[in-house]
C-alpha cells in the first residue's frame, strides 16, 4: 500500500485543525488586548464613538487590534500548519 503524503493526508481534518487553532488564537488574544487595555487606563476599549470615546481613538484602537491580531494569526497560521502535519503525518 502506497504511504500517503503530507498533501493527501486527510485535507479537511488538517483544515479544521488550523482553522480551530487560529479562530480560538484570535479570540484569546483579542480577549488578552481588551484586558491590558482596561488595566492600563481604567477605561473600557473603544469599540464605537459616544459621548466618551472620539471617532478618533475608536479608529487608532481599531487599527492597532487589527494589525496585532493580523500579524498574529499569520505566525498562528504557520505554526498551526506544522502541528498539523506532525500530528497528522505517517511515521
Amino acid at each position: 500500500m502506497a504511504r500517503k503524503t503530507w498533501s493527501s493526508a486527510k485535507p479537511p481534518l488538517r483544515n479544521i485543525l488550523i482553522g480551530a487553532t487560529v479562530i480560538g488564537s484570535a479570540i484569546l488574544l483579542k480577549k488578552g488586548i481588551n484586558t491590558a487595555y482596561e488595566r492600563a487606563t481604567g477605561n473600557v476599549p473603544p469599540t464605537s464613538p459616544n459621548s466618551t470615546a472620539s471617532w478618533r481613538k475608536v479608529l487608532l484602537w481599531s487599527a492597532a487590534t487589527g494589525a496585532v491580531l493580523g500579524v498574529t494569526k499569520t505566525l498562528i497560521q504557520s505554526k498551526a500548519e506544522q502541528g498539523a502535519q506532525k500530528l497528522l503525518s505517517d511515521r
